[in-house]
């Protein structure tokens, strides 16, 4: 009887040695110390997992935090004067004393940005960003020469000033937003088909709109008094009556060159007309 006894107390240490050796919190001294882990929203601690632990003393234990999908870890906070590292998700600590740690996660949102044409988004750009929760986002809008920035549209909820080109965004959820830019100082403007001109009080010209046969390049064209659109050509008289013309040429209709002494102009759908001081029209293009 007496060596079943001893069998049997040789047997039971040698199991919560060997236990205490796997799991690495099993006390074996009269010394414990409890380990408490928890989490925020987010994420979690899988190793060794959340909840109270008994540990021994001078014991180091692994600890390993992963995010759920769209959060990320961002450190260990209370009783971590022994963590090894407080911001890594995967570090360790040393157990001197009853400790009690919390492994804390962040939403990450992406901010979508565009721009309409004639100027950019140049910060933080255009294009997808990840930002965390609560982060305060600069935006700046450029627009290009002769045009202005007119607002922010899309999830402008927290923007702190739609109309202002320089301004933030403050990210509490995933957002998108655009940067628009417009015209300024226009006097007249005109559109066929598929793109419009405008003419500026200093006598240039700004087109947008489908430009397959160059009908919106007017960048160069300046002393404007006037502005006409045909269906794939535009014309513009100067203040001297000369008259300039670009776009599809195919039946003649940007053939005006030559024209001078010209008060008045007018563009159809492939033709182009003047009316001259005498009251005289001229027209080219299809008949």
């Amino acid at each position: 009887m007496k060596r079943k006894l001893i069998a049997i107390t040789l047997i039971t240490v040698l199991i919560c040695v060997g236990l205490g050796n796997i799991v690495g919190c099993a006390p074996t001294s009269a010394t414990e110390y409890d380990l408490t882990i928890d989490s925020t929203a987010g994420g979690s601690v899988t190793v060794p997992g959340e909840g109270a632990f008994i540990c021994r003393p001078g014991m180091v234990v692994g600890l390993v935090a992963e995010a759920d999908e769209g959060y990320r870890f961002v450190n260990w906070t209370f009783d971590v004067g022994t963590i090894g590292n407080v911001t890594a998700a995967a570090t360790t600590i040393t157990m001197n004393d009853n400790y009690s740690i919390t492994a804390n996660f962040i939403a990450l949102y992406d901010l979508t940005i565009a721009s309409t044409a004639a100027g950019s988004v140049t910060t933080p750009g255009e294009g997808v960003f990840t930002y965390d929760e609560g982060t305060v986002v600069n935006l700046i809008a450029e627009p290009d020469e002769g045009y202005l920035f007119s607002n922010w549209t899309g999830d402008v909820g927290t923007i702190t000033n739609v109309n202002a080109a320089a301004t933030t965004i403050t990210m509490s959820s995933n957002y998108s937003i655009t940067a628009n830019f417009g015209w300024f100082n226009i006097t007249q403007v005109s559109a066929r088909g598929w793109h419009m001109v405008g003419l500026k009080s200093d006598r240039i010209v700004l087109a947008v709109g489908w430009n397959d046969y160059g009908q919106c390049d007017v960048g160069n064209w300046t002393d404007i008094t006037q502005v006409t659109t045909g269906m794939d050509h535009t014309v513009g008289l100067k203040s001297g009556g000369t008259v300039v013309a670009v776009g599809d040429n195919s039946l003649g209709q940007c053939n005006v060159g030559n024209w001078t002494g010209t008060t008045q102009v007018a563009a159809g759908a492939a033709h182009t007309v003047r009316l001259t001081p005498d009251e005289t029209e001229h027209a080219v293009g299809l008949d």
